[in-house]
């Protein structure tokens, strides 16, 4: 097993994933309607389907999803209602097995897709949040486009895919897990290396075993969570909740009909935890969370709500973090060397000693030098001790800290002891 890395500036927030998310980071991922039209006319040809009503095979000619709506479809297939006779619930899960695998491998394809390039900046700089505060992430995506967002080295320090510090849950599992059809409920699955792209190398295109560990998106999942790799998923999900400061649902319209996810976060968000919705169209995950008693204290909405969020959140860890940044400090042994301070700035990848600190009314702003040269500025470097004094008043009063170079100020995320060329620092990252 990989060793965890540690998070600098450790939160309790969690975030939800759904598949708007994913069609953020580009509009190749389909969305869930998208895929069960896909499906829809993938499947209009085989033989099983003639079991199934007339008015399903209608639809299904005509490139529709049964009744307008992929879960309830899918649910029907999964456990028959009464009516359906044995031998028609066999050719039911025939087809349920069929579109469970055409949904796997549209998503594959189109993920392929939208790894040629590079990952969407806002993408980047959420991963590095996430890893910097310990974020628990849980997905009920089925591609793999946060992993691949995390293969290159998280700047600065380097960490990557899957040696990370915030914590990815697959809940409904995932493109690249399979396991051997027909084997043991307490099995484990087996993990395929990542499609190529943004980072991860080619990889072998046959598959690990016989079948992808997908849970398909139907109401009741039941037997689908036999698999205690699965459970383990949800029990890891319900205790991130449980102590969770904050739940962020980006993308995800968390459906009143799937019932295990609407009572993951009624039953078990921690009370006094804040909810926050980013969704392009937020009424429907606002409704469900009212309805299971979790009203959301904000609403972002609108076609770019995920990528103006992340700069949002960006400003809001600047108060909240510091508190965590004194906790930092005080338990590293810069203070007792007193050593100069590095500003670490993701945009452009930039090393610059910090000269100077001054106070505003919302922050304390840590002046970088414009030298790219950080070596020949040491001996003018602030010092750690003035840097813990000078936070002690901003947390007292509730202000942020950032690093400002040039005309932009940047939030700072954590603070580390780092050992460069030109000696030892406290690398602040921001």
């Amino acid at each position: 097993m990989v060793a965890k890395a540690e998070p600098r500036s450790p939160l309790r927030h969690v975030f939800m994933l759904g598949a708007g998310f994913s069609n953020t980071i580009h509009d190749a991922m389909p969305t869930l309607d998208q895929v069960g039209k896909v499906v829809a006319l993938r499947i209009v040809d085989r033989p099983a389907l003639g079991e199934l009503p007339g008015a399903v095979r209608a639809a299904l000619r005509k490139g529709s999803v049964p009744g307008g709506d992929l879960e309830a479809w899918l649910s029907t297939l999964a456990a028959p209602p009464p009516y359906v006779s044995e031998i028609e619930a066999h050719f039911y899960a025939g087809i349920f097995a069929q579109v469970a695998l055409d949904i796997g491998n549209e998503i594959e394809a189109n993920e392929a897709k939208v790894l040629v390039g590079d990952p969407p900046h806002w993408l980047v700089r959420l991963v590095r949040i996430w890893n910097v505060t310990g974020a628990t992430v849980i997905t009920f995506n089925y591609d793999t486009l946060v992993e691949h967002a995390a293969v290159r080295p998280i700047w600065p320090w380097g960490e990557r895919w899957p040696n990370v510090a915030f914590d990815l849950l697959k809940v409904h599992g995932s493109i690249n897990w399979w396991r051997a059809r027909g084997a043991a409920l307490g099995s484990d699955v087996t993990e395929q290396k990542l499609l190529p792209g943004w980072g991860a190398d080619k990889r072998e295109d046959t598959p690990v075993s016989d079948e992808r560990v997908l849970i398909p998106p139907i109401v009741a999942k039941g037997s689908f969570y036999d698999l205690s790799f699965i459970r383990r998923q949800w029990q890891r999900a319900r205790a991130a909740l449980e102590s969770a400061t904050a739940l962020f649902v980006l993308g995800y319209r968390l459906p009143a009909n799937d019932l295990a996810a609407a009572a993951l976060v009624g039953q078990h968000l921690a009370g006094g935890a804040k909810v926050i919705v980013v969704n392009r169209s937020p009424d429907t995950p606002a409704s469900v969370l009212e309805m299971n008693g979790k009203p959301a204290d904000r609403i972002v909405g609108g076609a770019d709500c995920i990528p103006a969020f992340v700069t949002e959140y960006e400003t809001m860890l600047a108060t909240e973090l510091g508190p965590v940044l004194v906790q930092r400090l005080d338990t590293q042994n810069a203070l007792e060397w007193d050593l100069p301070l590095l500003a670490a700035i993701i945009e452009g990848g930039k090393l610059r000693v910090i000269l100077d600190a001054t106070d505003q009314a919302d922050r304390l702003v840590l002046h970088a030098s414009q030298n790219e040269k950080y070596g020949e500025e040491v001996d003018k470097a602030l010092k750690t001790r003035v840097l813990r004094s000078k936070l002690a008043t901003m947390v007292a009063e509730k202000r942020g800290l950032v690093i400002r170079l040039g005309d932009r100020d940047h939030v700072v995320l954590g603070l580390s002891d780092v050992t460069y060329s030109a000696g030892r620092f406290l690398g602040v990252e921001a």
